[in-house]
């Protein structure tokens, strides 16, 4: 009889099915809690919490706790602030990541106050239909600490002037209507953009200019569309910028650092 080896399985990419939310009291010395789901079901999270000086800022968020605890309490520091939680599911190239709305300002402990006089309620003004929501990915907080994807220990340089890539459109019934893909890398440095997805109007795109709009991509982009962002030079950190589209909000943005070969990695402080 022939014996017949038994192969591993393959493993399976994770995939966050159900986005992060916050449910609890906004207020100081109260638990937050958060909830996600993905699979495989197995796929060890990371939470990171991040506390906000503005709801649609990423640039004015710091990380307030960081680690595999899905809850948090809110200390006097968040009073004020605007919480939003970053997911992470499994590593390497079968990661994935996603991040909540913020919530709405934490308040601090209250203190007795004389009750107000009633005031007449206002009539209200109506308004006309708003436009199509305008978006732009701005940059979400890079991550120079755990989970690390890779770490490289070639002497890298940092990309000087840093890299920076533009996305910006309208929320469509179908997902995204991108009015504006551009990117700006420095010398020498090449420019690679990568579409997965049944809407892709083309898999991949590459050039050496060190300004360019990516016109191709700017069109009526459906939820699920995945386009990466590679700005890569020899013997330099590169940088990698993935734009997810979604229905009814604005594309998601993660924004990494690149080794020599072009895995994720850390990136430098």
């Amino acid at each position: 009889m022939l014996a017949l080896a038994v192969l591993p399985a393959a493993a399976l990419a994770a995939d966050i099915t159900r986005n992060p939310t916050i449910a609890g009291t906004l207020q100081s010395g109260q638990r937050l809690t958060a909830s996600a789901a993905w699979t495989p079901q197995n796929s060890p999270p990371t939470w990171a919490w991040l506390r906000c000086t503005s709801p649609s800022d990423w640039w004015s968020c710091d990380v307030a706790q960081n680690g595999s605890n899905s809850a948090y309490v809110l200390t006097p520091t968040d009073a004020g602030k605007f919480m939003r939680v970053w997911l992470s599911v499994g590593s390497g190239r079968d990661r994935d990541d996603a991040v909540s709305n913020a919530t709405a300002a934490v308040a601090a402990v209250p203190t007795p106050t004389p009750t107000p006089a009633a005031t007449p309620e206002p009539t209200p003004v109506p308004t006309p239909e708003p436009p199509p929501p305008v978006f732009e990915a701005a940059p979400a907080p890079v991550q120079t600490q755990a989970p690390i994807l890779h770490t490289q220990g070639d002497n890298l340089r940092t990309l000087r002037p840093a890299p920076k890539v533009r996305m910006r459109g309208t929320l469509s019934p179908r997902g995204a209507n991108v009015t504006l893909l551009s990117v700006r890398a420095p010398k020498r440095a090449s420019i690679t953009v990568t579409c997965k997805g049944s809407g892709c109007p083309r898999k991949r795109y590459t050039t050496k200019q060190a300004k360019v709009r990516v016109r191709v991509f700017e069109r009526d982009l459906p939820a699920k569309t995945r386009l990466e962002v590679r700005v890569r030079r020899a013997g330099y950190y590169g940088k990698s910028t993935v734009f997810i589209i979604r229905r009814g909000k604005a594309p998601h943005r993660l924004d990494r650092c690149l080794s020599a070969r072009g895995r994720y990695t850390a990136c430098p402080k």
